[in-house]
């Protein structure tokens, strides 16, 4: 343990201090100030607080830097400094060429680095002030530059910049209307012309099936009347979660072009899905293909009556 001497210094701040020896005893084992600092249980600046009442001179500084304090570094010692600096130079911007320039608002002198990356060193003004003035000036005389001009869909007078692209109309609720007039009912092909509408159309077909690779493909439901399409011999050409087209249908018979979907009691019976729903019909039917739909409370409770209506389709589409 360590004996600790009372001593009251208002100058110096210090309370308590330890003895004189034990402190160059630890400094000749230990030669770090991190170390020491750890057996008196201490901070930085009382140590060094407790070294400047001795007058102890050290050889350490931080535990980062050695030197002899009172001594200077001889001529070859910073030959061999200068040497490595210039092999692995921290700091490059240090050496480019400073220039004197003038402030264009203040007409001030300032040293300015014209090679330099950084903003720090590259200035266009001696200050912030001057910056800011500058930038205040700008966006004054940018203002007087605005030009006339009549929204195609609303016909109101609007000011705005020649740069601007968005000088057809005078708000977003005004180009948001003339985009779904220009487009509403009407095909890519239209749109668009044969060959952009076929990259918007691999784009989107790439997009469904990233979307769901992580989607589960059989339900609960699905199983049930899967299973029991085996039973009564239906399940022969017969495909599950096939993609056709843009879509992914549960059971799929190339042969028949016949389309059997699951539609489970919560999810389809929102607004937004039975609009899906229906848009996805419409296509299918349009291009040849038969679409039946069973509910999942139609498939709990009568399955019998669901492969019923399975069968008598099955056998229509075969003399078809």
């Amino acid at each position: 343990m360590v004996k600790y001497i009372q001593h009251w210094n208002i100058k110096m701040n210090i309370r308590k201090i330890p003895n004189k020896y034990i402190i160059l005893n630890k400094i000749q084992k230990y030669k770090n100030v991190k170390d020491c600092i750890k057996y008196f249980k201490c901070d930085y600046r009382t140590f060094h607080k407790w070294l400047k009442y001795y007058n102890i001179i050290h050889n350490f500084h931080k535990g980062k830097k050695s030197y002899l304090k009172g001594k200077k570094l001889s001529k070859y010692i910073k030959n061999k400094i200068s040497e490595t600096r210039k092999k692995n130079p921290k700091n490059k911007e240090l050496k480019l060429k400073r220039v004197e320039q003038k402030c264009k608002m203040c007409n001030n002198v300032y040293i300015n680095v014209p090679d330099a990356k950084s903003k720090v060193l590259n200035k266009k003004y001696c200050s912030k002030k001057c910056s800011k003035l500058a930038m205040n000036i700008f966006y004054k005389n940018k203002k007087t530059h605005k030009i006339k001009f009549v929204c195609e869909w609303c016909g109101n007078i609007f000011y705005s910049y020649k740069s601007m692209n968005f000088n057809k109309y005078c708000s977003i609720t005004c180009s948001k209307k003339a985009l779904y007039n220009r487009t509403y009912g009407k095909k890519y092909e239209e749109i668009y012309g044969k060959e952009k509408a076929n990259i918007i159309k691999e784009k989107i077909m790439i997009k469904t099936i990233d979307n769901n690779k992580n989607m589960p493909l059989i339900t609960k439901p699905h199983i049930l009347l899967k299973n029991k399409m085996i039973e009564e011999n239906i399940y022969n050409d017969f495909e599950t979660s096939k993609r056709l087209f843009y879509f992914e249908i549960d059971e799929f018979n190339k042969k028949l072009k016949l389309c059997i979907e699951v539609d489970g009691d919560y999810w389809h019976s929102l607004e937004n899905r039975i609009k899906q729903d229906k848009r996805k019909d419409n296509f299918l039917k349009n291009k040849g293909y038969k679409v039946l739909r069973f509910k999942e409370a139609d498939i709990k409770n009568n399955i019998n009556k669901c492969i019923d209506i399975i069968k008598e389709n099955l056998y229509a589409r075969i003399k078809f």
